[in-house]
C-alpha cells in the first residue's frame, strides 16, 4: 500500500473526518505516482481516439433514448465539439427538451433514472448555450436539490432497494450537475456539498473503498464505484475548499509521508 493511502486511512479515523479526507484524497488521485507511462492529451493516438469517438456519438446520439442521448451530447461537448454542432442541437431539441411537459414538469425517459437524467441534462444545458436554457437549468437544479436526503446522498426516486442507505452512483451525477450549475453562477447551498461529503466519508469502508449501496452485500465495491466515490469527494472538496487549496495541501502531505 502506498504511503499516501496509509496516511489517508489514518486521517479517516480522526474526528474531523470530512474536511481532512477531502484535502488528502487528492494526494492519492491528483498528485499520484508520476513514474508510470501516461499518454499526453495531444498524442496522435489520443486525438485520433477522441475524433473517432466523437463521430460515433454524433451519428448515434440523436437516435438513442433520452438518457443515453444526453450522455452522447455531454461526451461531444467535453471532447471539444462546438455547442453549435448540429448533432448536439438535434439531441437537445428532439431528446432533452421534450422531457419538459406542457405544465413545466420534467419527465425522464425512464422513471427510475430521474436523477441520473436530471444531472446529465443539466450538464448538457450548462455546457451548450446556458443563456437560452435558464428555465430548464433552474428546474433541474431544483429537482436535484430537493432530492438530496438529509444524510447527504441521492438514490432512486422510489428507494426500491430494501434497506437503501444511499446510492454512490446517483450521488455522483447529482453532484456533477450541481457543481456545473455552481460554476455557471447559480447559488447552490454549501450545505448540499457538506452533507454529501459527510455521507461519503462516513460510508467509506476500512480499506478505503466505496460501495454502490453502502452496506448492501449484493453490491460490493468495484473499481468503477471506488472511482465514483473518490470523484464525489473531489467535487465536494473543490467547492468547499477550492481546487488550489486542496491541491497544495495534498502535495504538502505527500512530501510529509513520502512515496
Amino acid at each position: 500500500m502506498s504511503a499516501p493511502m496509509r496516511c489517508l486511512q489514518h486521517i479517516i479515523r480522526q474526528k474531523k473526518r470530512t474536511a481532512v479526507v477531502l484535502l488528502l484524497l487528492v494526494a492519492v488521485l491528483a498528485a499520484g505516482d508520476q513514474r508510470g507511462f501516461a499518454a499526453k492529451p495531444n498524442d496522435p493516438s489520443v486525438v485520433g481516439a477522441i475524433e473517432r469517438g466523437s463521430v460515433f456519438l454524433a451519428n448515434n446520439g440523436p437516435l438513442a433514448d433520452g438518457g443515453r442521448a444526453g450522455m452522447a451530447a455531454l461526451g461531444l461537448l467535453k471532447s471539444g465539439t462546438s455547442p453549435d454542432d448540429p448533432a448536439i442541437a438535434k439531441i437537445i431539441d428532439t431528446r432533452l427538451l421534450p422531457k419538459f411537459q406542457s405544465d413545466g414538469t420534467y419527465k425522464p425517459s425512464t422513471a427510475t433514472d430521474l436523477y441520473y437524467e436530471a444531472g446529465v441534462d443539466l450538464m448538457v444545458y450548462i455546457n451548450s448555450h446556458p443563456e437560452t436554457h435558464e428555465r430548464e437549468i433552474t428546474a433541474l437544479v431544483k429537482i436535484l436539490l430537493e432530492a438530496q436526503h438529509e444524510e447527504g446522498y441521492w438514490t432512486y426516486p422510489t428507494a426500491s432497494r430494501a434497506g437503501d442507505r444511499g446510492d454512490t452512483s446517483i450521488t455522483q451525477y447529482a453532484l456533477l450537475g450541481l457543481w456545473d450549475a455552481q460554476r455557471h453562477g447559480m447559488q447552490i447551498p454549501i450545505a448540499t456539498f457538506e452533507r454529501a461529503a459527510s455521507w461519503l466519508a462516513a460510508n467509506q469502508d476500512s480499506e478505503g473503498a466505496f460501495w454502490y449501496h453502502p452496506g448492501n452485500d449484493h453490491y460490493r465495491p468495484t473499481q468503477s464505484v471506488v472511482a465514483t466515490g473518490s470523484a464525489n469527494l473531489l467535487v465536494c472538496g473543490a467547492v468547499l475548499f477550492g481546487v488550489d487549496r486542496i491541491t497544495q495541501k495534498a502535495r504538502s502531505e505527500e512530501r510529509r509521508v513520502g512515496k
